[in-house]
């Protein structure tokens, strides 16, 4: 698999990351709309700590996402580097 294979692959991890971030807050906010419409002291609590965690995770994901920003920066340098390094092997060829 090349380079840009492999950072086209983490971009779209990354995509795919941010889908799940943009459904994971939508949740949330479903939840948080039934917090209006009181069950009772435990439902209650049970019902925070599910948005509690959701939030939480939420917030690990959008970490995850910055480490993944940074990977695919890299990836794509990477790429950027061994394709410059192609096209010099290529012109010394055709000097030599």
């Amino acid at each position: 698999m090349s380079g840009s294979d492999l950072a086209r692959q983490a971009e779209q991890l990354r995509s795919d990351l941010h889908d799940l971030i943009q459904r994971m807050k939508e949740l949330t906010e479903e939840f948080d709309a039934r917090g209006g419409r009181s069950q009772g002291v435990a439902e209650d609590a049970a019902l925070i700590e599910v948005i509690d965690g959701l939030s939480d995770a939420r917030l690990d994901l959008t970490t995850a996402d910055r480490h993944l920003e940074a990977a695919v920066s890299h990836a794509e340098r990477l790429d950027r580097r061994a394709s410059e390094d192609a096209a010099g092997a290529a012109d010394e060829e055709q000097v030599g």
